[in-house]
């Protein structure tokens, strides 16, 4: 038998190993068992049996137990074996580190599981957890399994680059390090290497991103509007989204800055408003209300909620170019009001202004950086104020005209006796006004007589 640097109980004592080995723990006791076992096979059972994560999460024994196996399924001469479970190891275990002099006899081979792991990792965020068998030590088929804990529909597995890959629930593969495919409907599939153990059932719990579908784009896309004004010469173009059946656009005041002549496009419309009003504006979390004298040509925006961890959209226009959509993740989200939203990706620059919605469309907030989001529940006061602008300048109008109608009632009253208009008068005048006309007409013609309705023409010069 081969040994690790002389493996003995110096070695425990070299690792901070302590107490009796009655009272060690069950990871140690099964390591000193192996480590006094003369039958390799035997002895790569009880490794693997130490390797149990239901003895502990992984940690120092832990990589020990790993590297010891591996140096007995060399002597075995099963070297792939071997480099199979030393990635293991490496992907799992890389913050435990172990005397390297003590275990020279296979670190070279764990530094190339390291080169392995690190030249092939996650594309998605995974957690793993393992089933052990209840009786290790042989060389049988694994299993994979997935989960994913913000879905809900069935999540699906298969092998990249299969040419015929299987996709199911869960997958009996041999022994070997996979890269695998994880979809479910609604989500962006996502890829996953790990090791598959021989006998071992691999658990997935994969953080799967919603999609953006067209159809929740195109509705979110058909609120956005895009703000234009001139400034230093160039035009600027600015995100917003209509949030009322009253064309109240919400965007924000610093994007706004050095705007005069608003202009403004709304989606999926090729008429341009002119000089467009700010009705009113919250400095403090930099928002502004404009109002567009259009019809609404879409449904409102739902309203929704987000937490800490969460995916979201930002769809805007880009320089007045077409719309697009940018995910994100919220990595803090205010709990209580008077307090912005921040996310984990940064959007770009031009997305300041657009709104920032889930997987279902529904508005969370208004984009004001690339790293943070006014939530929608501050921009409600600037919007009731600017709602309430509008109602005054309503009861102005209204007043305004009902003064207008009172006037012309007046001037009526004073023209007619008893209140009514005076037709009598009226054709009276018409008839003196007829008569005085027709006489200037008749002054230079020359006499005619009427006989019984025939006019008689009398000779020139008599």
């Amino acid at each position: 038998m081969r040994t690790i640097k002389g493996c003995s109980l110096v070695v425990l004592a070299a690792l901070a190993f302590s107490g009796s080995v009655a009272g060690q723990s069950s990871r140690e006791s099964i390591i000193l068992e192996a480590r006094e076992e003369f039958d390799d096979t035997v002895a790569v059972g009880l490794y693997q049996s130490a390797l149990d994560p239901a003895l502990g999460a992984p940690d120092t024994l832990w990589v020990v137990a790993g590297l010891e196996m591996a140096d007995r399924l060399i002597m075995l001469d099963q070297g792939g074996q071997a480099s199979l479970w030393l990635r293991w190891i490496a992907r799992h275990g890389p913050a435990w580190s172990f005397d390297r002099e003590w275990y020279d006899a296979v670190v070279d081979e764990y530094d190339l599981a390291v080169e392995e792991v690190e030249g092939a990792g996650d594309e998605s965020p995974a957690t793993t957890a393992w089933r052990w068998p209840s009786e290790v030590g042989g060389s049988g088929t694994g299993f994979v399994e997935v989960e994913s804990a913000a879905v809900a529909e069935s999540v699906l597995v298969a092998v990249e680059g299969e040419d015929q890959p299987q996709t199911a629930e869960s997958l009996e593969l041999d022994p070997g390090t996979y890269s695998l495919l994880v979809s479910a409907e609604g989500y962006e599939a996502a890829r996953v290497v790990r090791e598959v153990l021989p006998g071992v059932v691999t658990v997935l719990d994969v953080d799967m991103a919603p999609l953006l579908t067209s159809g929740v784009q195109n509705e979110v896309e058909s609120s956005l509007v895009n703000v234009r004004f001139s400034l230093a010469g160039g035009e600027v173009c600015r995100n917003g989204i209509l949030t009322g059946n009253d064309g109240l656009l919400l965007t924000t005041q610093s994007g706004l800055e050095g705007g005069v002549s608003l202009r403004a496009v709304a989606s999926g419309r090729e008429d341009m408003f002119l000089d467009v009003p700010v009705l009113a504006t919250d400095p403090e979390w930099d928002l502004a209300v404009l109002k567009l004298d259009m019809d609404r040509i879409s449904d409102l925006p739902r309203v929704g909620s987000a937490s800490t961890g969460d995916y979201a959209w930002s769809v805007f226009s880009s320089n007045c170019a077409a719309p697009n959509a940018v995910r994100t993740r919220i990595s803090d989200w205010p709990n209580v009001a008077g307090t912005l939203g921040h996310i984990g990706t940064p959007l770009p620059e031009s997305a300041v202004g657009a709104p920032l919605v889930d997987h279902r469309g529904s508005l969370l907030g208004i984009v004001n950086s690339p790293t943070t989001v006014i939530p929608f529940s501050l921009a409600e006061p600037v919007l009731l104020r600017a709602q309430e602008s509008l109602r005054a300048e309503a009861r102005e109008a209204e007043a305004r005209q009902a003064a207008a109608d009172q006037a012309g009632e007046d001037i009526g009253a004073q023209l007619s006796p008893r209140g009514r208009f005076p037709w009598k008068w009226v054709g009276a005048g018409a008839v003196v006004a007829g008569v005085g006309t027709a006489l200037l007409l008749k002054k230079d013609e020359p006499p005619r007589a009427k006989t019984g309705g025939v006019v008689v023409s009398f000779p020139v010069g008599g």
